[in-house]
């Protein structure tokens, strides 16, 4: 109950719990048949959402709280609403509460108004926040990886990232750029409205399959090798940093805004830490002789690779170069089942990068995952023992050695090692 104008009243604080990140995971891929999850129903409105969104305040920003005495006043006049200042918040700013809500838009045009007539710096309804509610997407259930529980069964509880928590503060932003330094990318239709433009960093024209070395194309050529299939690795790890959510379809990827930049690095059987190194450079807009400077300069490098011997100096200086520009390194640990303290992993065991272990479904250490004070996170990479479901799902092309780009040739599949648990944690960053 208000106590007049100059009444004041308790203005509410939005909590929401932290992310849990004690269980993120990823790296050794064997696909298994697309899921076939059915749909869940649209929940575009949010429990205890009203149809038409209204508000019962005005924050107005004024040098004294006899100018902010004017602006309520005039929203009085202008509503004709009762009103009274409540809390001063931080900043310098006020709370003008209305005794009854009104529409959306006619708060906006008065906190317009209020400014138009110099009553106030600034002027804005103090708009509603709502829980996120889960996102549509037709596969989100089987993301235990994303969640607290398995298959959506709040009897059956998984270790995912419970980033539903997280969304309820933030989604994240367009403005960000996560490099994925890959297999390349293809394009997947619950990923390619997220890509930036990337580059082709094999140096190898035999390696790249596309007949010839570096260029501007990130295109996933394909990593067939042995008689083994391509793996459309990159596709998978982005799929996971940031799949569209709340399309419909798919999988949801555990950032919702932040653009995905693909920098192929790995092609047929492999590829070079020297590649390697130069894409890092690159993707954190440093320059790289005869390649063009990357005009979307990534805050976070995703790297779900890694082979045998030492950090090499290249590697450690690159990394050192980047995280200078502003960059934030994550790397997989590896899947070798090592101590990475005794054993030399690259670039797990490069020095200023986040190293990235991964656990299963059940909060344990993958038996795969290599291990060691090394790693300073873990994550859900998955581990298949009687049930594939329990691997990380994300997007996938189902073509074995070239990728099917016909409308069936798009699906999701389950991966698991420390190169899924890495993209949880660049996604979380």
């Amino acid at each position: 109950m208000r106590r007049g104008w100059m009444g004041v009243n308790v203005v509410g604080v939005l909590t929401a719990s932290s992310l849990a990140l004690a269980s993120i995971a990823g790296g050794s891929v064997g696909a298994v048949p697309a899921s076939d999850a059915s749909a869940r129903p649209d929940q575009s409105e949010q429990p205890g959402q009203p149809a038409v969104a209204t508000v019962t305040g005005i924050v107005v920003h004024t040098a004294t709280r006899q100018a902010a005495d004017a602006a309520g006043r005039r929203s009085v006049a202008l509503t004709g609403v009762p009103a009274a200042i409540g809390q001063v918040l931080a900043g310098g700013y006020r709370l003008i509460e209305l005794d009854e809500p009104i529409a959306i838009d006619r708060a906006e045009a008065i906190s317009q108004q209020l400014v138009a007539e110099g009553l106030a710096d600034t002027a804005e309804p103090d708009y509603p926040r709502y829980e996120s509610a889960p996102p549509n997407d037709t596969l989100y259930a089987e993301q235990w990886n994303l969640s607290s529980s398995y298959h959506g069964d709040p009897n059956e509880p998984a270790y995912g990232i419970d980033v539903e928590s997280a969304w309820n503060i933030t989604t994240g932003s367009s403005s960000l750029v996560v490099a994925v330094l890959d297999s390349g990318i293809l394009p997947h239709p619950d990923i390619v409205n997220r890509v930036v433009p990337g580059y082709d960093m094999i140096s190898s024209p035999a390696a790249a399959r596309d007949g010839g070395g570096r260029d501007s194309d990130p295109f996933d050529e394909g990593s067939a090798c042995g008689g083994n299939p391509s793996s459309w690795h990159g596709l998978h790890v982005a799929g996971t940093i940031g799949a569209e959510t709340g399309n419909g379809t798919g999988i949801a990827g555990v950032d919702q805004q932040a653009r995905i930049q693909p920098v192929r690095v790995l092609g047929m059987c492999g590829g070079s830490a020297t590649d390697v190194a130069d894409a890092i450079r690159w993707a954190a807009g440093l320059p790289v002789p005869d390649v063009p400077l990357n005009a979307t300069p990534a805050k976070v490098i995703n790297l779900s690779l890694g082979g045998p011997g030492n950090c090499m100096a290249n590697e450690q200086d690159a990394i050192n170069a980047a995280v200078a520009a502003g960059a934030v390194v994550v790397v997989a640990a590896g899947n070798e089942s090592v101590d990475l303290d005794s054993s030399s992993v690259s670039p797990a065991n490069c020095a200023n990068v986040i190293t990235v272990a991964a656990t299963s479904r059940y909060g344990d250490r993958a038996a795969y995952s290599n291990f060691g004070s090394t790693v300073e996170i873990a994550g859900p990479g998955g581990e298949q023992v009687d049930n594939p479901d329990e691997r990380i799902l994300s997007t996938l092309n189902s073509g074995l050695v070239d990728p099917d780009l016909t409308a069936g040739g798009w699906v999701y599949r389950q991966y698991q090692g420390t190169s899924m648990a890495a993209p949880h944690i660049s996604g979380v960053i």
